[in-house]
């Protein structure tokens, strides 16, 4: 078998049971298993294409338990707002998320509401330092604002010397450092530890 059955918008738990059962039977990973279950979940709600290829499963159990059972539009509005950033969820995830929320929330006017979203998406991002990071490069759309967010993230990681910069010379084969005058750049994928 090499995908799922689409989900009938209903029982979404029986649906995640049955697709980790398949997962197991067939030897899928966490990553294909998670994107035939997208795929069999997009027709119904199609913000999960949202999440981007590197989404867990545990993500995405998450992001689709919150909109199942159905909650009053009441609830739907208090929970866009009451939204935050959570302390393992990645920019990209947080912003598809809320997103996704204001959708639920305000099903006709989601789109003129883009704006305040992307406001909220700054203004409640882990760290206040991002956000104002994110606000200081005045995005103009969402895309741009996961991007300086993200960005953000890796400066962080450089300043606090989680990343390696190394850059071998082309003439000597040899590394190049601040202390001998060469010019840097990020190595090895990012050299993240």
């Amino acid at each position: 078998v090499d995908s799922l059955p689409k989900w009938n918008g209903k029982n979404w738990d029986d649906y995640i049971s049955n697709a980790t059962r398949s997962g197991r039977i067939n030897n899928w990973d966490e990553g294909l298993l998670v994107q035939y279950m997208i795929m069999g979940i997009s027709h119904k709600h199609p913000q999960v294409g949202r999440l981007g290829e590197d989404v867990s499963l545990k993500e995405l159990i998450a992001y689709v338990d919150k909109f199942y059972p159905d909650a009053t539009p009441a609830e739907k509005r208090s929970n866009l707002w009451s939204m935050r950033q959570g302390k393992d969820e990645k920019a990209s995830t947080y912003a598809a998320n809320l997103l996704s929320a204001c959708e639920e929330a305000y099903p006709s006017e989601h789109t003129a509401m883009t704006g305040m979203m992307l406001e909220k998406f700054k203004n409640t991002l882990l760290s206040p330092d991002q956000g104002a990071h994110v606000a200081m490069m005045e995005p103009k759309t969402f895309d741009q604002a996961v991007q300086y967010a993200e960005s953000w993230v890796v400066g962080q990681r450089i300043r606090e010397g989680h990343v390696s910069v190394v850059k071998h010379s082309v003439a000597s084969s040899r590394p190049v450092t601040p202390s001998s005058g060469g010019s840097m750049m990020i190595g090895n994928c990012w050299g993240l530890r």
